[in-house]
């Protein structure tokens, strides 16, 4: 098996306009109780959602329900070809959109290598 036993795959049309596929891993499949917190993990260059499939089982284990989003361009997620349409901001934006529409209002955020920029990126932008 690649992915943890229990890890769900979704889609998802973002407010922003992009199609974008993450895995999600809830503490429910392991008899855990939900804590409530939602962990985002955000990949690198040249990483997919999957890179984060035994973090992701960790953290779910932990009471966390686990998110691993495959970024714009990657994987199964739409790839614009406007190479403009790649900046953090945008990046972010589909990060902040993803919560919206799975009505998550505050979450904790992993990144690694390029996702640790995007992340930290978003955490400063205003808007």
């Amino acid at each position: 098996k690649l992915l943890p036993s229990g890890t769900a795959q979704h889609y998802v049309a973002l407010s922003t306009g992009i199609r974008l596929h993450y895995l999600e891993l809830k503490p429910s499949i392991y008899g855990v109780k939900d804590n409530g917190i939602t962990v985002v993990f955000v990949h690198g260059f040249p990483e997919l959602s999957f890179s984060w499939k035994d973090q992701m089982k960790a953290v779910a284990q932990s009471g966390y329900t686990a998110i691993a989003p495959d970024m714009r361009g990657y994987g199964f997620t739409d790839c614009p070809a406007e190479v403009d349409l790649y900046s953090t901001k945008y990046l972010g934006d589909d990060l902040d959109a993803l919560l919206d529409s799975l009505g998550v209002s505050k979450a904790v955020f992993v990144g690694h290598d390029w996702g640790g920029f995007v992340v930290g990126s978003s955490c400063l932008d205003d808007g």
